[in-house]
């Protein structure tokens, strides 16, 4: 198996060596939620057959935990199912679908997260992670973050917005990283042209994700901090946006 340009192997998140720093790095700074895990007993359970799921629970720690508890020992982690077709897919996703609407099944998940706590809420990098590997990381989420086209499938209120401006002939762009202190990716971005005196962002808020009609309090910095960077930021609601017609819509892009 090939290696990625940080020498980890494609399809692994770390290498094994990476793994085996970090986790002997984390004990001797005493930045671990594995204390008390018995390695030995960890060993004997997992070869008995036990799940990483029913380990978590067992050892009161997350899968996460017990996968770098168990790499390090040479033992084979059992892979996933293989990749499932559409058909599988979908009738997998139905299946979980028709589970969460018995109100048992979804007492049953709630009650197996009583009890379960993590060392790492509420902590920065810093606090869990070597200074030199924090740093790193935060510059790999920075970096990742810009190059990430979220969400991969565009919304309908967005796509009616971006019918709209291509019926008035105008140029725009689509999840354009904005480079500013809470940095992410705008839904558009109309470039000065034609009838378009000012860099203008465009927002199309749903009611439920945004929190209508007060809005989410990190929406509010970013336009804000946008705003100070000297663009016009435009906010449309859900319910504004389905009853917008093309007119409203020209007249408020020229305001």
């Amino acid at each position: 198996m090939g290696k990625n340009k940080n020498g980890c192997k494609k399809g692994y998140k770390q290498s094994e060596e990476h793994t085996k720093k970090r986790i002997e790095s984390a004990k001797r700074n005493g930045k671990t939620n594995w204390k008390g895990l018995n390695p030995d007993l960890l060993k004997e359970e997992y070869l008995k057959g036990k799940s990483t799921h029913e380990l978590a629970i067992m050892f009161n720690v997350s899968q996460q935990s017990i996968y770098y508890h168990l790499k390090p020992m040479g033992i084979l982690i059992k892979q996933g199912q293989k990749r499932l077709n559409d058909e599988q897919r979908k009738a997998l996703s139905d299946r979980v679908k028709n589970d969460w609407r018995k109100e048992e099944y979804r007492k049953k998940v709630y009650n197996a997260k009583i009890g379960r706590k993590s060392d790492r809420k509420g902590k920065t990098l810093d606090e869990i992670y070597d200074k030199d590997i924090a740093i790193k990381m935060r510059e790999n989420l920075i970096n990742n973050r810009k190059n990430q086209i979220f969400p991969k499938k565009d919304s309908s209120i967005e796509l009616k917005i971006q019918g709209f401006l291509s019926l008035l002939h105008l140029e725009y762009y689509t999840h354009k990283y904005m480079d500013i202190e809470h940095g992410y990716q705008c839904d558009i971005l109309v470039p000065v042209q034609k009838g378009i005196s000012k860099k203008t962002i465009i927002e199309c808020f749903g009611t439920y994700w945004h929190n209508y009609p007060y809005g989410r309090e990190i929406d509010i910095k970013r336009c804000t901090e946008l705003r100070e960077k000297g663009f016009r930021v435009l906010v449309f609601w859900e319910n504004e946006i389905k009853l917008m017609n093309i007119f409203d819509f020209g007249i408020k892009l020229r305001c």
